[in-house]
């Protein structure tokens, strides 16, 4: 009886059939390890934008005045199309203003006739001057802000606080869904007078 040598050809398919299932199973996996590092690098990259700009923020901002509702009422405001509420404040810092007594809008710019999206800081040198913008971030879709009132020591929304004496102002951020950093979920809270600290509850 003679043996045989070597494969047939129907071997040799169902090898060849088993392998690429294999190499396919193989890469699948390898894709999604490089589809889960890009997202994570990318969610990495936003955190880290995020922090900076809230950094940047936070110095021009504590480096500075912070106006109270009465005194932003009395001052004809920016006209520019808002979505939620602005704050007005003057600073000490470097910003992209570069002059002293410089005063200054945050808000979330939704105009047409205007470039900017999302967070802007709106500028002027002196009353006379035009208002000059920086887009800040293009993913914040609203700016919500709330003064601390002294007498209740409660949150008093933006729009309602103009006969209160505020002990503090926080900042809230309403980000895209699907480009933002969690980060921007966490308030800014600043004090509008360093004599009267902050309730320890608050963030």
């Amino acid at each position: 009886m003679n043996r045989r040598n070597g494969t047939t050809v129907l071997e040799l398919v169902v090898a060849l059939v088993v392998t690429a299932a294999v190499a396919g199973i193989g890469a699948g996996a390898f894709q999604q390890i490089i589809d889960r590092r890009r997202d994570v690098l990318e969610a990495t990259r936003e955190t880290e934008r995020a922090a900076a700009l809230r950094a940047l923020l936070r110095d021009w901002i504590t480096a500075g005045e912070i106006e109270t509702p009465a005194v932003t009422q009395r001052i004809a405001p920016d006209d520019a199309t808002a979505i939620g509420d602005a704050l007005y404040f003057t600073t000490t810092a470097l910003t992209p203003a570069r002059v002293a007594d410089a005063r200054y809008r945050l808000y979330v710019d939704n105009d047409d006739r205007t470039d900017e999206r999302g967070l802007t800081l709106a500028y002027r040198a002196n009353p006379n001057a035009s208002w000059q913008r920086r887009q800040l971030d293009a993913s914040i879709e609203a700016l919500h802000v709330e003064y601390l009132d002294e007498a209740s020591r409660r949150w008093v929304a933006a729009e309602a606080a103009e006969p209160i004496a505020a002990l503090a102002v926080r900042l809230t951020f309403s980000a895209d869904a699907h480009d933002r950093a969690a980060l921007w979920q966490l308030p800014l809270t600043f004090p509008m007078t360093s004599a009267i600290g902050l309730p320890s509850s608050q963030p």
